[in-house]
C-alpha cells in the first residue's frame, strides 16, 4: 500500500499557483479557479489529496523546486519547444521554464473594505489609488525595518499624503507584524499594481536598514523562507529574480536587464538602486518566460502533505514560478 502511495504524484501543501485571482495555495483551490498555463487560464477540473509524501527539490540557478519525484516538469528543447521529464529524471544543465507572465489577480477587497470602515463613502478616486499604492508600501516597508508607524509617516512625507490616508494607515487592524516572515494572502491575491508596491516598501526597508547593499540586490534578510516567497512573488508580476545564500544573509538579486527594467519602473520605490549591467544577462523581452537551468536535485526523507490538480485543458501549469504538469 505504501509503494502505491508514493507512486501518486503531488505538490507540497502551500505551493502557490498563478491563478487568474493571484497567487493561491494549492490547498486552497477550488473547481472555479483558473490557473494560468502555456495556453492562458484554464479551470480547475480535479482535485486530489494524495496524502504524506517524500519529496524531492530541484535546485536551479534561481532557485529551488519542491515537488514529488515523479511531477512531470518543462524541459525547454534548443528548438523552441518544450517536452516533459520527470523530477527525479531531471539531469544538471536541464533547462527549465519559468513564468514571466503577471496574473491577473483581484482588485484587493481587503483594502477596499477596509478603507469603507474607515473613511467617507465620498472618497475621491485619487485619494482610493493613493492608499492603494502607499498602503502595501507601508506594510512591506515595515515588514522588514519594523520601523514605528509613525516615523514611516514622517518618512513618506514627500507623498503628500491626504487626510483620509492618514486615517486608514493609523488604524491598529492593519498592520502586519514585523516578526511574521510571510506574505499576506491579501498581497498574493492582490493585482501586480498592489503587489509591486508591497515589494517596493520591502526593497525601502531593506536600504534603510542594511548601510551595505550588493550589486544586483533588491532584498536582504536572514529569513531563507520569507526571500523564497518574494521570489515567487515577482514571478507572479512577470519577472525573473535569483536568490543567493551568504553565511550572514539571504539576499534577492536581479539577475537580467528584462527584470531591472520592471523594478525601476515602480513608482513607490524612494531609494536609488545599484545595478551593475555587466552582471545583468540579455534575454528576449518578447517571450513570456525565462529559462533557467538544473543544478542539482535533493532528496528530502521528512513526509509532507501534498495535493494535486488537474486542468479541463489538461496542460502544464505554473506553480512557485515554474511550468509543470
Amino acid at each position: 500500500m505504501n509503494e502505491n502511495k508514493i507512486k501518486i504524484k503531488g505538490l507540497p501543501k502551500g505551493s502557490l499557483l498563478h491563478t487568474e485571482l493571484g497567487l493561491i495555495k494549492i490547498e486552497r483551490i477550488f473547481f472555479t479557479d483558473k490557473v494560468l498555463t502555456s495556453k492562458g487560464y484554464s479551470k480547475v477540473k480535479t482535485k486530489s489529496k494524495p496524502g504524506k509524501q517524500k519529496i524531492i527539490t530541484i535546485k536551479t540557478e534561481d532557485g529551488e523546486l519542491n515537488c514529488t519525484k515523479d511531477y512531470k516538469i518543462a524541459v525547454y528543447n534548443k528548438n523552441s519547444t518544450y517536452s516533459w521529464k520527470k523530477a527525479e529524471d531531471l539531469t544538471e544543465n536541464d533547462i527549465l521554464i519559468t513564468s514571466r507572465q503577471a496574473i491577473i489577480g483581484s482588485n484587493n477587497l481587503y483594502v477596499n473594505t477596509s478603507l469603507n470602515n474607515l473613511v467617507e463613502s465620498n472618497i475621491t478616486k485619487e485619494s482610493l489609488d493613493f492608499i492603494k499604492g502607499i498602503y502595501p508600501w507601508i506594510i512591506g516597508f515595515n515588514q522588514k525595518s519594523n520601523v514605528n508607524i509613525y516615523k514611516i509617516l514622517e518618512l513618506i512625507n514627500g507623498f503628500n499624503g491626504n487626510e483620509y490616508f492618514y486615517k486608514f494607515i493609523t488604524n491598529d487592524n492593519l498592520k502586519v507584524d514585523y516578526y511574521d516572515r510571510n506574505i499576506p494572502d491579501f498581497i498574493y491575491e492582490s493585482d501586480s499594481f498592489i503587489k509591486l508596491a508591497y515589494l517596493a516598501g520591502i526593497i525601502d526597508g531593506t536600504f534603510y536598514t542594511n548601510t551595505i547593499i550588493d550589486n544586483n540586490t533588491i532584498v536582504s534578510d536572514k529569513s531563507l523562507e520569507w526571500i523564497k516567497q518574494l521570489q515567487i512573488l515577482c514571478y507572479s508580476c512577470g519577472f525573473e529574480t535569483t536568490i543567493e545564500e551568504k553565511e550572514e544573509e539571504i539576499n534577492l538579486k536581479i539577475s537580467t536587464k528584462y527584470a531591472k527594467n520592471i523594478i525601476e519602473s515602480i513608482p513607490q520605490i524612494t531609494n536609488t538602486l545599484n545595478f551593475d549591467k555587466l552582471f545583468l544577462k540579455d534575454t528576449n523581452d518578447l517571450l513570456k518566460y525565462n529559462l533557467v537551468k538544473v543544478i542539482g536535485i535533493e532528496d528530502n526523507n521528512e513526509e509532507v502533505e501534498t495535493y494535486d490538480i488537474e486542468l479541463e485543458n489538461k496542460d502544464g501549469f505554473y506553480c512557485n514560478g515554474y511550468f509543470i504538469l
